[in-house]
């Protein structure tokens, strides 16, 4: 990946690890729901590696025995999520060699279809009260099927969790 297009890639990645859309909620622990969508297009090819590296960083230091993890795959379609509520040391050993086995093969980018995969898996956790992180993790290129609901990026600038990172 060119010099340009890489720190274009670093300033979406940044951008949308910054764009942690934590919910006011009264958390009655410490205990906290961690969502992340993962974008596996074909577009990542350059760059999946280095993200599971970080997310292997993250499991092993942001992550709690007790804490929910949600982890969706997506690209043109979304891949069926690793859920769990982690139990163990083991849990997240698990959760880290799943993801081993994601890599960027994924034709097209739905990333509006991406953000309501989020606001579904979120809405699943209608009884946890824990605090809920969102992470989108993505270099930004918006390449839906054509059938998609969301042509272009306009399409969902109004969804929820991008509203609410902006605020």
């Amino acid at each position: 990946m060119g010099g340009y297009l890489k720190k274009i890639f670093f300033a979406f990645l940044a951008l949308f690890f910054l764009f942690l859309t934590s919910y006011a909620q009264d958390a009655t622990s410490d205990k906290k729901t961690v969502v992340i969508a993962l974008d596996k297009s074909t577009s990542m090819k350059e760059e999946i590696e280095s993200v599971k590296e970080y997310m292997f960083e993250l499991i092993d230091t942001k992550i709690n025995i007790g804490d929910n993890l949600i982890i969706i795959p997506f690209y043109g379609k979304n891949d069926k999520p690793i859920s769990l509520t982690v139990k163990s040391q083991d849990d997240k050993e698990s959760v880290k060699r799943r993801l081993k086995t994601i890599f960027a093969t994924g034709w097209y980018t739905d990333i509006g279809n991406a953000f309501d995969v989020l606001r579904n898996e979120v809405n699943k956790l209608t009884n946890d009260t824990n605090k809920k992180s969102l992470i989108m993790v993505t270099d930004g290129i918006h390449d839906p099927p054509p059938t998609a609901m969301y042509k272009t990026k306009e399409d969902y600038a109004d969804n929820e969790f991008l509203l609410r990172a902006r605020e």
